[in-house]
């Protein structure tokens, strides 16, 4: 074969490499073009069917969030906690703190009557074994007590062998009742209103154990920390009353005790007791 046959073979073979190669590359690029578009699509159509449940569920939560910032905040055990003390509340509590205050008024059943705001039903004493007398009064569902869930009652009790006798008014909310239509009146609503600061003292052996035993580095326990007992206020007169509130678990005040022991020697129970 001549030389310039065979550069000419020769060229014809380097040009017939250059087309396969070529074609090659687009065939290559092509395939990945078409796996690109088919990744492209299926990324697509996932965030097709991501969007609607991401737009239902923030829709959700901000339907969920605004019901949340207008319903009034909970407290422990289903309650709704009070942001402030309803006017029939204040007005027991001023009775509670002048039946404390004002000697003289706890011992007399039409003074109770009056401080309280509301009249006794009358009611049969008792006797005990040993020749002691019980008599138990419920106020009438009016003033502060015609309040929904609040109940009121005066408590006399004689004891002989002691030559004893005690008087106390008991007012509670919702006793032994729960549900989430309950109140719940914290102890710092309460104690504001008192006007003196409540004190926590262990309500049994169980919890004073458990106060000793609290590490060294964390404060004692408060007023306010949710833990249930009773905040004790003593009787400024003789003749005046002692003033207990209630704390029960999450700080909510839902009994106010009110009352005094007196000797029989000092004190008489003429206008308290009746038959």
């Amino acid at each position: 074969m001549r030389s310039e046959d065979r550069a000419h073979a020769w060229a014809r073979f380097k040009a017939l490499v250059v087309q396969k190669e070529r074609a090659k590359r687009r065939a290559g690029a092509r395939m990945t073009f078409n796996a690109s578009r088919t990744s492209l699509v299926c990324l697509v159509v996932i965030i097709g069917m991501m969007i609607g449940p991401v737009e239902a569920w923030a829709q959700g939560t901000s339907a969920a969030d605004a019901a949340k910032s207008k319903a009034p905040p909970a407290a422990g055990h289903g309650k709704i906690m009070a942001t402030r003390l309803p006017p029939h509340l204040k007005r027991l509590i001023d009775a509670a703190k002048r039946l404390n205050e004002e000697p003289g008024l706890i011992l007399d059943r039409e003074k109770i009557e009056e401080v309280i705001g509301a009249r006794l039903i009358g009611s049969s004493p008792t006797w005990d074994s040993q020749g002691g007398r019980s008599l138990v009064e419920s106020f009438e569902k009016d003033g502060p007590l015609a309040a929904p869930l609040w109940r009121g009652r005066v408590v006399y009790y004689d004891y002989k062998a002691s030559e004893t006798w005690s008087v106390s008014v008991e007012l509670g909310y919702a006793q032994n009742l729960v549900g989430p239509e309950l109140m719940c009146y914290s102890s710092r609503l309460v104690e504001a209103y008192w006007g003196k600061p409540f004190i926590y003292r262990p309500p049994d052996v169980h919890a004073q154990l458990q106060e000793w035993a609290r590490p060294s580095h964390l404060p004692p326990t408060g007023p306010h920390d949710g833990q249930p007992y009773t905040a004790i206020f003593t009787a400024l007169h003789p003749d005046s009353a002692n003033v207990n509130f209630k704390v029960g678990p999450e700080t909510c005040v839902d009994r106010i005790l009110i009352g005094k022991l007196f000797k029989s020697k000092e004190y008489g129970d003429d206008r308290i007791y009746h038959e």
